[in-house]
């Protein structure tokens, strides 16, 4: 690898990348980002919803997304349940709001039996790879599948092991060999799931993202971790004390790692509450503030609907950088 001056820098372009996958810094080309909150915080139906959206170009919760190739890889739920709620959810998706015209497309140089085996038509529209934002979606019709949103169910993978790095990689070669050279975002859901080490330690941490380093670098993935909180901390009063970052279960090493960390707290945390509170707990390629937001899920359709969007309780705009650290 060649060192580069400033002109070099400036004219060198990253390979297989177009625009940002979530808008405003919160998901670039190659970066990390983590979802993580209490049991019952609906996590891995933000995850679905999440893939569905990146998949698709839909909005989230009003940030654009680039459309992409997304693989959830989820190790929690047996097949059968999981298929049964993708399922549900998939019979709700908003995709009639799309235009019928498709644009996610294999690049005009690749042959006709890769489009073919992708179930994607390549009739010289540009890919994502073009750097355009996809205006619409390849689902033509609504609820119709959508061939560049893939799913792995795995109740024995840990990808802090070789074995488990090795599968995670076939995966991954899968994704490549049906949509070449398109950026592919992986979800991994949940994190404490696929582990064989301890979540609390920092050299099995590490090990786990370590391997998921050298895939990233090797793939030029986006990454996405779905992970747990620790329990709620109330003070002797009853009030509940926010933590920020450091309620992140396990070691402080995840911090460090992610470029982004989104925070699901339930609204009511002694009970059954539908409606969840989504705050940036750090943006570091942010450029402005990321105000929290409020989401209600439907328990009968499976889909979110936002409130409102809120200015932090504790920070204002002034006093946060966008590392999501105080300036003080």
């Amino acid at each position: 690898m060649a060192i580069e001056n400033l002109s070099e820098l400036e004219r060198w372009q990253p390979p297989n990348r177009g625009n940002s996958i979530i808008s405003d810094g919160i998901l670039d080309p190659g970066t990390a980002m983590l979802l993580f909150g209490p049991p019952k915080s609906w996590k891995s139906m933000a995850s679905l919803n999440l893939g569905f959206c990146i998949a698709s170009g839909l909005p989230w919760f009003g940030y654009s997304t680039t459309q992409s190739v997304v693989l959830i890889f989820q190790a929690e739920l047996p097949k059968a349940v999981f298929k049964k709620r993708v399922m549900k959810f998939r019979a709700h998706f908003p995709t009639t709001k799309l235009t019928t015209e498709p644009v996610l497309t294999l690049p005009t140089t690749e042959s006709s039996g890769l489009a073919a085996s992708s179930g994607l038509d390549t009739s010289g529209k540009s890919s994502i790879l073009s750097g355009l934002v996809a205006s619409s979606s390849i689902a033509s019709a609504p609820n119709s599948a959508l061939p560049n949103l893939l799913f792995e169910t795995n109740n024995y993978c840990k990808l802090d092991t070789t074995y488990g790095k090795d599968v995670l990689n076939s995966c991954l070669l899968q994704c490549k060999s049906r949509f070449p050279n398109w950026h592919i975002t992986i979800i991994l859901d949940p994190v404490y799931l696929l582990m064989s080490g301890k979540v609390s330690e920092e050299y099995d941490v590490r090990r786990m993202l370590d391997n998921l380093n050298e895939l990233r670098n090797r793939h030029d993935l986006s990454i996405i971790l779905i992970h747990h909180s620790h329990k709620t901390r109330v003070t002797t009063e009853g009030e509940v004390i926010d933590t920020g970052s450091d309620e992140i279960f396990g070691s402080g090493y995840f911090n460090f790692w992610c470029d982004t960390e989104v925070r699901l707290k339930r609204m009511n945390p002694f009970g059954l509450d539908n409606r969840i509170e989504h705050s940036f707990t750090l943006t570091r390629n942010a450029e402005r503030v990321l105000m929290p937001f409020e989401v209600e899920w439907s328990r009968a359709t499976l889909q979110p609907t936002l409130i409102f969007t809120k200015p932090p309780a504790t920070q204002s705009e002034d006093d946060v950088t966008s590392r999501g650290l105080s300036t003080q």
